[in-house]
C-alpha cells in the first residue's frame, strides 16, 4: 500500500513539476505583445497601478501606451482577418522593415518618454476587465516605482521572461535582419 502511494506522489511531482517547466518556457519564449490578451493586462495593470482604479468589464478601456505602442513597434500576429488587435507589424515584418522604422521602433521600445507614463484610457474597451485585481495589485509597486521608465524597463517588471525572448528574437544569426532584431533588444 505505501509503494503505491509513493508512485502516485511522484507521480504527481513529476506532472505538476513538467507543467510548471512548460509554463515557464512559455512565458520566457513569448515576445512582448505576443500573447493574445497582453496587451489587456498591461492596460489594467497600468489601471491599476496609475489610476488606482480597478478595471470594470465594459468601463475599462485599453491604455493609450499600449494604442500608441502598436503603431510603432512588433505585436502579436493577428488572429484573424481585420484583427483590431493587431499592429502594422509583427516580429517578422518590423525586422524586415527599412532601418528607420527598425530604429523609431527602438526608440519607442527603449526610449525613456518625454513624460512619465500614466494610464489614459484610449476608446478601445479592455476585454480583460473581469479578471480579479489581486494579480495587478501584487505587481502595482513594482510597476509604479519608475513611470519614466522604457516600455522594455515596464515589460521586466510586469512579464519577467518577455524582454528574454526580445534579446532572442533571431532565431537564424546569419540572417541579415539579426543586426536589426539585436539593436532594438539590446538598447
Amino acid at each position: 500500500m505505501q509503494r503505491g502511494r509513493s508512485a502516485v506522489r511522484l507521480a504527481v511531482v513529476c506532472l505538476l513539476g513538467g507543467v510548471g517547466i512548460l509554463g515557464i518556457a512559455h512565458v520566457a519564449l513569448l515576445p512582448p505583445w505576443e500573447g493574445f490578451d497582453e496587451q489587456a493586462h498591461y492596460s489594467s495593470l497600468q489601471q491599476v497601478a496609475d489610476a488606482h482604479e480597478v478595471p470594470r468589464l465594459g468601463r475599462a478601456y485599453i491604455s493609450e501606451d499600449v494604442q500608441s505602442y502598436r503603431q510603432s513597434a512588433p505585436t502579436r500576429y493577428p488572429h484573424s482577418l481585420g484583427d483590431p488587435l493587431a499592429g502594422p507589424y509583427t516580429y517578422q515584418s518590423f525586422f524586415e522593415a527599412s532601418p528607420d522604422v527598425v530604429e523609431h521602433g527602438r526608440s519607442i521600445v527603449h526610449g525613456r518618454p518625454l513624460e512619465a507614463r500614466h494610464y489614459a484610457a484610449s476608446n478601445r474597451l479592455n476585454w480583460e476587465a473581469q479578471h480579479p485585481p489581486l494579480y495587478y495589485a501584487v505587481l502595482s509597486p513594482a510597476y509604479a516605482g519608475e513611470p519614466s521608465s522604457s516600455f522594455f524597463e515596464r515589460f521586466r517588471i510586469s512579464s519577467p521572461g518577455s524582454h528574454w525572448s526580445w534579446e532572442s528574437t533571431c532565431a537564424r544569426p546569419s540572417s541579415p535582419h539579426c543586426a536589426a532584431a539585436r539593436s532594438i533588444t539590446t538598447g
